[in-house]
């Protein structure tokens, strides 16, 4: 996204000659033919004289994503004169003036059946300015697809004319707050918000994108005039910081919001309160894989980031651990479709009833990069060259079963690699013996967990595979396994035996 800035050249948007991506070209055909006609919540069009604010699509500027309910998203950022921030987000500017690269504004398109599009606003306004540490763009940093696990502010879809549809508000990656549009009933007269969910009186400003130079600051800002207006809406929040889950209770959640709106044309977002589930397990397992997750450095690290948060998919991935049966001798799977949205891993409890530590955290570690690849897949922008990575091995392996297609991308493609890392950083946080941090063949076995069936571990050499089977099993039963001692400490008496466990 671009602003007017005075004394510096605005960036040009680059020429219609660089798009080359058929959808995009599609949707920009559509857009344009029917610039003039699409209908705004109150009549005017798109862009009007007597409106208070222009929106200029910046097409180079696309991202495509897919919603809940699989369709094709388009993202374009857009150039806008002026926008409206509620109070709450105003007070959180400095001056009560937002800084160029703290609120944004994208078009979203979604693909109907007939061709036709349905379009909405994505408005993303941040408490931080995301040019900091060389982050100039906003668009690429915070979008429909994407948002950093440290992120606070507010996330609001709504018409073109910018009434309400829902909206998020996020603190380091957190929701505090879901809202919606108030529906046209008659509001009660105790509008406040009480208990959990209810409605509320809501104010909102007009925030221009002019400059201005703040000798206060001593910087450029954005000018805000405050002819703020004020309206209702429906809002779930919880004193915990812990989303209560959808707003569910609100009828008719679109009624009047005009724009020809309907419930299956908006991007469905999952309402669900999602981060990484484990209820289900015992309290031991809960606290273990938290250490794991929480020892991690490298790329895993930025997979449990993703996994982290409860903001709806793709912007947040979910993922749910629980007991499970997945065959004999199977230490742990992971369904082959995303449920709702929501991966399941399933943990074998009997299997890992004497497993060590490691050998627990190994087996997290697998299944959790099984569960990021299905999210990848289903959403490809979310990391295109993977995303093609994954076809390229579904197409070489087949779709039937995708462990070999997954497996032989964990080796290949190095990801065994970060497995055994991050296996050791996990032992370096339990605090393991020096002697246990150096053996890096033992890391690198236990990475291969899982994984004999690849063609590059048929390759090897009988002695590797005999010392790699060795500790697997040493560790996963933890015991004496043909003279291999398990290097790991026991992890978990069975859930039965935790008396903390309903």
């Amino acid at each position: 996204m671009m602003f007017t800035i005075a004394c510096v050249p605005e960036e040009p948007f680059g020429s219609e000659n660089q798009i080359s991506d058929p959808e995009i070209l599609k949707a920009k055909a559509w857009f344009e033919s029917q610039e003039t006609n699409l209908s705004r919540d109150n009549g005017e069009n798109l862009r009007n004289n007597s409106s208070n604010f222009e929106k200029r699509p910046n097409w180079n500027l696309t991202k495509k994503h897919k919603n809940a309910a699989g369709q094709e998203v388009l993202e374009v950022s857009l150039q806008v004169n002026k926008t409206m921030v509620s109070r709450f987000m105003l007070e959180k500017f400095k001056n009560n003036r937002p800084r160029p690269h703290q609120i944004s504004q994208n078009l979203l398109m979604v693909e109907k059946g007939n061709g036709e599009y349905d379009v909405f606003i994505f408005k993303i306004h941040s408490e931080t300015d995301l040019s900091v540490n060389n982050r100039r763009d906003l668009f690429y940093e915070v979008n429909y697809g994407k948002t950093p696990s440290d992120f606070s502010g507010e996330l609001i879809i709504t018409t073109l004319n910018e009434n309400l549809i829902k909206g998020w508000r996020v603190n380091d990656g957190k929701t505090l707050m879901r809202f919606r549009a108030a529906t046209g009933k008659k509001i009660p007269n105790s509008a406040n918000l009480s208990g959990t969910c209810g409605y509320t009186e809501t104010e909102s400003c007009q925030v221009t994108t002019s400059m201005e130079y703040d000798s206060f600051l001593e910087e450029e800002t954005m000018s805000s005039e405050l002819n703020c207006t004020t309206t209702y809406q429906y809002e779930c929040i919880d004193a915990d910081d812990n989303s209560q889950g959808p707003i569910s209770e609100e009828p008719d959640p679109l009624a009047g919001t005009g724009g020809g709106l309907d419930s299956t044309s908006e991007p469905e977002v999952e309402e669900d309160n999602f981060k990484i589930d484990m209820k289900h397990l015992s309290k031991c397992h809960q606290i273990l894989i938290n250490t794991l997750i929480g020892s991690t450095k490298e790329e895993f690290k930025k997979i449990f980031q993703k996994f982290a948060g409860d903001l709806p998919a793709p912007m947040n991935f979910h993922v749910e651990i629980k007991y499970g049966y997945c065959g004999p001798g199977v230490t742990a799977c992971t369904n082959p479709k995303l449920q709702n949205n929501k991966a399941i891993i399933s943990l074998n409890e009997a299997v890992n009833s004497s497993a060590t530590e490691l050998s627990i955290g190994r087996t997290i570690l697998h299944e959790t990069l099984h569960a990021y690849l299905l999210f990848v897949e289903q959403f490809p922008g979310e990391d295109k060259s993977l995303n093609a990575l994954i076809n390229a091995y579904i197409d070489k392996y087949g779709d039937r079963d995708l462990n070999p297609s997954h497996h032989n991308l964990f080796v290949e493609q190095a990801f065994i690699y970060d497995i055994a890392e991050e296996l050791k950083n996990f032992a370096t946080s339990l605090g393991y013996p020096t002697s246990i941090l150096e053996d890096h063949q033992f890391f690198m076995d236990m990475a291969w967990g899982g994984l004999h069936q690849t063609d590059v571990y048929q390759q090897l050499s009988d002695l590797d595979k005999d010392r790699i089977r060795d500790h697997y099993y040493a560790e996963r039963n933890g015991e004496k396994y043909l003279g291999t001692e398990p290097k790991g400490t026991k992890a978990c008496e069975p859930s039965w035996q935790d008396s903390t466990i309903q």
